[in-house]
C-alpha cells in the first residue's frame, strides 16, 4: 500500500474492509456446512463461499493489498475445485480453508500493515491441495501462469492458466478493460468499489489493478476479466 494511504482518512479502503469482513462474517458455519455434506456438495452453498473470496480477492487488487488478493485468490482456486467437483471438501482440506480464512480476516483487520505480514504457510497450503489434485485429472499444475499483454514486453497481468483454461471451455469471452472513472461516462458518479462490484457482477474479474505510472493519480483501472 502507498505510505499515504490511512485508513481512516480514505472511505473507499474503509468501505472495501468492511465489506470484506461482511463476506467473512459467516465462512466457518459455511465450510463446516460443506464439509458435512462431502461429495454430494450443495451448489449454492460453496458458490456463496467462492463469490465471497472472489469479491475479496478483486477489491484487493484495486487496493494494492498484495497478500489479501493472494490469499483470497488461493482459496477461490480450492473452493472453485470443489464447485466442480474436482475435489471432495474432507476435514483436511477444510481446516486448510478455515486457517487461512482466519488469516484473511486478520489481513483485513490489519489492513495497512497487511502487505508485510507472513501468509507463506497458508499459501503454500493451498497450492498444495490444488497441485495434488491436478495430476489425477491428466491436468497442468494449476500454479502455472500466464502473462497477459496488450503489446510485446508489456505484461499487464499474469493471471493462472486454469482460470483462462476453465473460461474457454464455457465459452466465456476474456476482456481486458481499460477505464477512466472520472472521466468515462456512465461511471463518473461511481465510488470504486461500486465499479468493481458491478464488473463482479457481469463475468469473472482475474485481476484489476490500478494503473498509477499511466496517468499518475488514481483514477485509470485496467482490469482483465472473463465474462459470457
Amino acid at each position: 500500500m502507498e505510505d499515504n494511504m490511512s485508513f481512516q482518512e480514505d472511505e473507499t479502503l474503509r468501505l472495501y474492509v468492511e465489506e470484506s469482513l461482511e463476506h467473512l462474517s459467516n465462512i466457518e458455519n459455511d465450510l463446516l456446512a460443506i464439509e458435512k455434506d462431502g461429495a454430494d456438495i450443495n451448489e449454492e452453498l460453496v458458490n456463496k463461499v467462492f463469490r465471497a473470496a472472489h469479491s475479496i480477492k478483486g477489491g484487493a487488487g484495486f487496493m494494492g493489498l498484495d497478500n489479501i488478493k493472494e490469499l483470497s485468490h488461493k482459496m477461490e482456486n480450492v473452493l472453485g475445485m470443489v464447485r466442480e467437483r474436482e475435489m471432495v471438501p474432507n476435514p483436511e482440506i477444510v481446516n486448510i480453508l478455515l486457517l487461512a480464512s482466519d488469516t484473511l480476516r486478520n489481513l483485513l483487520k490489519n489492513v495497512e500493515e497487511s502487505n508485510t505480514m507472513d501468509i507463506s504457510s497458508h499459501v503454500e497450503a493451498l497450492i498444495a491441495l490444488t497441485v495434488d489434485v491436478a495430476p489425477k485429472k491428466g491436468k497442468k499444475k494449476v500454479s502455472d501462469d500466464v502473462d497477459i499483454s496488450l503489446a510485446p514486453g508489456e505484461t499487464l497481468f499474469t493471471v493462472s492458466r486454469k482460470d483462462i483454461s476453465s473460461a474457454r471451455k464455457k465459452g466465456f469471452f476474456i476482456y481486458i478493460v481499460k477505464l477512466d472513472l472520472i472521466r468515462d461516462e456512465g461511471v463518473s458518479d461511481m465510488t470504486p468499489m461500486d465499479f468493481i462490484n458491478k464488473i463482479q457482477e457481469s463475468g469473472n474479474l482475474f485481476d484489476c489493478r490500478i494503473d498509477v505510472d499511466a496517468v499518475g493519480n488514481l483514477k485509470v483501472i485496467p482490469c482483465l476479466k472473463g465474462c459470457p
